[in-house]
């Protein structure tokens, strides 16, 4: 709900978080604490493609998710 309500309010221009775009952005973030690889952008190239990830959500999403993520009203801070 914040993470919508933050995307609105900086004018970002990109489909809204549903629920189960934060569960595949969890899944992605848990998945990438267990294998490591060198930069984010390596989980989706053609020499060390975890399809696990590849399949679920793509790159793209997972940087316009991360860049909303938000869980805090703003309108309530002082």
């Amino acid at each position: 709900e914040q993470s919508n309500l933050y995307r609105t309010q900086q004018y970002l221009r990109m489909a809204p978080m549903t629920e189960s775009d934060f569960y595949q952005l969890l899944g992605f973030l848990f998945y990438s604490l267990l294998v490591k690889l060198p930069c984010k952008g390596d989980y989706w190239t053609l020499q060390s493609v975890q399809t696990m990830i590849s399949d679920n959500i793509s790159h793209n999403r997972v940087d316009e998710l991360l860049r909303m993520l938000h869980f805090n009203d703003n309108t309530l801070i002082k």
